[in-house]
């Protein structure tokens, strides 16, 4: 019995969220806004895109940075005398 009920309570739910969207679309369509917020969301996925090869970038310099700092400690390390890392 819980289990119908719940499973119809689904289906209104799930009904009203569609014409919620619906009502939502025809109404950002009439107001031009619907433009404009696809414009945004290009925005911020470009932004996104940006942001990732940016990110990765940072990353690679950063290794060549420890690869670096680790040779010229190597380097001192083998005028010393001492044992490399």
């Amino acid at each position: 019995m819980k289990y119908i009920f719940y499973q119809h309570i689904k289906s209104i739910v799930e009904e009203a969220k569609e014409k919620g969207r619906a009502a939502l679309y025809r109404v950002s369509g009439f107001l031009g806004i619907k433009k404009r917020l696809l414009d945004i969301r290009e925005n911020v996925r470009g932004a996104i895109k940006t942001t990732d090869k940016d990110i990765a970038k940072t990353a690679l310099l950063a290794k060549g940075f420890r690869e670096a700092g680790q040779t010229a400690a190597n380097a001192f390390r083998t005028f010393a005398d001492k044992q490399r890392r």
